[in-house]
């Protein structure tokens, strides 16, 4: 429920009323008993990007065969990126019938489809395929991801991985 407060006491207990609209109570400001004004919050200021985010770009919802796929018989996928190129060309799925029908190992079905079908600089692929092999290629200058298996590996990165 709004507060109405006239001018008068509205210059009165300004303070007040700010921090009661910044909690979130509608204020209204009336002159001669006539609503005149609202007194409302500013929006709060945009996240600062993140290292490695596209410009003017938000995170979505990945579209099943374009930037996420899993298949038991031959491997799972998560994809980031530029999503119009992913949807494009469907990227995981493309990755997963490069395995069951040309039979071509993860690491060699993830290049091509990151180094080959994607333009450079439009993201990247991480994929575990059925055996535990893991792969996490990209095209772009870095790229947020992690690895871990049940034999101790455990690491994150940013660029290329540390030899």
């Amino acid at each position: 429920m709004a507060l109405t407060v006239n001018v008068h006491e509205a210059k009165t207990h300004f303070s007040k009323l700010l921090e009661q609209a910044h909690a979130g109570q509608e204020i209204i400001l009336a002159k001669a008993g006539k609503p005149y004004a609202r007194l409302m919050p500013l929006a709060t200021a945009p996240a600062r990007r993140q290292p490695g985010r596209l410009s003017g770009r938000v995170g979505d919802t990945p579209i099943v065969g374009a930037g996420t796929y899993a298949n038991n018989a031959t491997c799972a996928i998560s994809c980031t990126g530029v999503g119009e190129l992913f949807i494009k060309h469907h990227i995981s799925s493309a990755i997963s019938a490069r395995m069951e029908y040309l039979h071509e190992s993860l690491e060699t079905a993830v290049g091509h489809a990151v180094e080959k079908t994607l333009p450079v600089d439009s993201g990247g692929v991480i994929a575990v395929d059925s055996k535990g092999n893991i792969s996490t290629l990209f095209n772009t200058p870095i790229m947020a991801r992690g690895q871990a298996n049940s034999d101790g590996l455990f690491r994150v990165g940013l660029g290329d991985w540390e030899k």
